[in-house]
């Protein structure tokens, strides 16, 4: 009731800046004379998401697994349980070619390593993130950029070679696949690592998905002349004819355009007619 209300102090928290931790945990390590990298200090700075007593209980744990040694920037992804950068963008990297292999060996790779799966698709989120943003604003740099995890500048510069392979139909899309799975490994209490690599699949996969932001994502590529299918799908365009002895293995292992044709996607070349290409599309996709 107003009454009551107009009787009461209101406090509403907000969540501080990751710059502002980031001093905040710095005078707390020169106070207390813990040795701590700079990086390392920023990746937990990140972590707290905004919460400053989080972002010292990781810290406090850090500093209690050093026994009194420098805390690196290594030190602390391990510590913490995320994935160094590497690894990150090799997986990113991996989806982006369609390598579902790849992807899957990384992310086991991580698991076997005591890495959170939670905060992998995270960083995969904002990795997304990023990437849109370098898209769409020409002349981002690091700083400016200000990623979500403590990138260096050489794995900087390893992000933005992955441009070439992104369209922004895929990164949206690439976005929601990522934001649903996090939302479930936060609700629900099942297997994490099978919703991560489920996660991947359709990721490496653009054509096991029929929502309107994947067939985005699949008319995208095509028109860029990018791949939507795993590296296990043999395809075959007008340019690689199959010779008469080999012509039935062929028919069993490439995709062509036929009329009952209705499971696999064929490769397009820019030589093709733009209507061969609408055709396939209002038929299959």
């Amino acid at each position: 009731p107003p009454t009551i209300l107009s009787r009461c102090q209101r406090f509403e928290f907000r969540r501080i800046d990751a710059e502002v931790i980031g001093e905040r945990l710095k005078e707390v390590t020169e106070s207390e004379n813990i040795k701590i990298d700079i990086e390392a200090l920023r990746l937990i700075a990140r972590l707290a998401d905004g919460a400053l007593r989080d972002a010292l209980s990781l810290l406090e744990s850090c500093a209690a697994a050093s026994e009194g040694k420098e805390i690196t920037y290594a030190d602390a992804e391990k510590r913490l349980g995320v994935a160094n950068n590497e690894a990150v963008i090799k997986l990113f990297e991996a989806a982006l070619k369609n390598n579902t292999a790849e992807a899957i060996s990384i992310l086991n790779e991580l698991y076997k390593g005591a890495r959170d799966l939670s905060t992998l698709v995270e960083q995969l989120i904002f990795l997304t993130r990023d990437l849109l943003l370098l898209l769409n604003i020409r002349g981002l740099d690091l700083q400016k950029l200000q990623s979500s995890f403590c990138f260096t500048n050489e794995s900087f510069e390893k992000i933005k070679a992955l441009l070439p392979l992104c369209t922004r139909e895929r990164l949206l899309f690439y976005s929601g696949v990522l934001s649903d799975t996090q939302s479930k490994m936060t609700r629900y209490a099942l297997n994490k690592k099978l919703m991560a690599e489920v996660a991947l699949i359709k990721l490496c996969e653009l054509d096991l998905d029929d929502s309107a932001t994947a067939l985005a994502a699949r008319i995208s590529a095509l028109e860029r002349g990018l791949p939507i299918k795993g590296s296990h799908v043999e395809l075959r365009t007008e340019q690689s004819t199959p010779s008469a002895s080999t012509a039935e293995k062929a028919e069993q292992s490439t995709a062509v355009i036929t009329e009952d044709d209705d499971d696999e996607v064929p490769w397009f070349t820019d030589g093709e007619e733009k209507e061969a290409l609408t055709k396939f599309i209002m038929k299959n996709l």
